[in-house]
């Protein structure tokens, strides 16, 4: 049995869904244990309240864009 190639098939041009990954200004390395961060906006966190948090959770919150640093 042999497989028929179907002509009239619509054709869906591939697209990228994802945005390009922004580089973080903020050199890391200098930051201590605990660092003071401002909310700019998540759904756990008050927007303009400080945060008192670690190191590695105040990077992850500034790259994902729900935090800047004080």
């Amino acid at each position: 049995m042999e497989k028929k190639e179907i002509k009239n098939k619509k054709q869906t041009p591939k697209t990228e869904t994802k945005a390009p990954k922004k580089e973080s200004k903020v050199d890391f390395s200098k930051l201590g244990d605990k660092v003071d961060i401002i909310a700019t906006g998540d759904k756990n966190m008050k927007k303009g309240q400080e945060y008192n948090v670690t190191k590695e959770m105040a990077i992850i919150l500034i790259n994902k864009g729900a935090a800047k640093l004080k």
